[in-house]
């Protein structure tokens, strides 16, 4: 058996999950009208969004990344995501404001008690190797899966111990970790099924987490998510 193979009967075993989603790809039906990721959050200017991520910036990595998403942009269904963007969203945590008129809405005060429970969650954590291999598509995007040992969804399973911290859908026991490449402009991707079909085994590399990151997502008048890091927690 080859290595390539090696690695994809392991991953099944491992995120069968996965597996489902990309038997079920020729029945999606693309969140094209309810979900408009380029109008950004219109009705969110005053609001600073809280996520905790792993970005990913290793050069080999997302040179691999750049060349699949070439391949991908022939499609006019497709709209890439900037190489800026590439991350892993381990929790999204909610929003800082002062005024709550949410569940989610965290004070300066309340914040800061997070981010002592989250240094102590990760005060142990020793370093996490990751390989991302295959490519997958969800109802908004397209996107890499990403095989970690299940050690992010563990992570996110001892988030949600946080007081305060609001359990969401994707939340453990649902949660896929996964790096978005892009989403759809229109709802006929069959072509852009067949693509990503190529690259289904293709194997994109090999990081080592080293860090997790707590940013402000910025999506305000913006084509694109930005990331402001305004916390990063440092693993042995």
């Amino acid at each position: 058996m080859s290595y390539q193979n090696k690695l994809r009967s392991s991953y099944k075993i491992m995120n069968p999950k996965y597996e489902e989603i990309w038997e079920n790809r020729y029945n999606l039906i693309p969140n094209t009208k309810n979900w408009k990721p380029f109008s950004g959050w219109k009705n969110d200017e005053d609001k600073k969004h809280l996520v905790l991520i792993v970005l990913i910036k290793d050069p080999e990595v997302t040179k691999k990344f750049e060349d699949v998403q070439n391949e991908l942009c022939k499609h006019k269904s497709y709209i890439r995501f900037p190489k800026e963007n590439y991350h892993i969203t381990l929790k999204p945590i909610g929003y800082l404001n002062e005024v709550k008129s949410n569940q989610d809405d965290y004070s300066e005060i309340e914040l800061n008690e997070i981010i002592t429970e989250l240094t102590n969650i990760f005060s142990n954590q020793e370093k996490i190797e990751v390989k991302l291999n295959s490519l997958n598509l969800f109802k908004d995007v397209v996107f890499i899966q990403v095989d970690d040992n299940d050690i992010f969804s563990k992570i996110n399973k001892k988030i949600l111990n946080i007081p305060k911290i609001i359990p969401l859908k994707r939340d453990y026991p649902n949660f896929l970790p996964h790096i978005s490449m892009g989403t759809f402009k229109s709802d006929s991707i069959s072509n852009l099924i067949k693509s990503t079909e190529r690259y289904r085994n293709y194997y994109f590399g090999k990081i080592v987490v080293d860090e997790i990151q707590l940013a402000i997502a910025h999506w305000y008048k913006t084509k694109y998510l930005k990331f402001e890091v305004i916390k990063k927690f440092k693993l042995e």
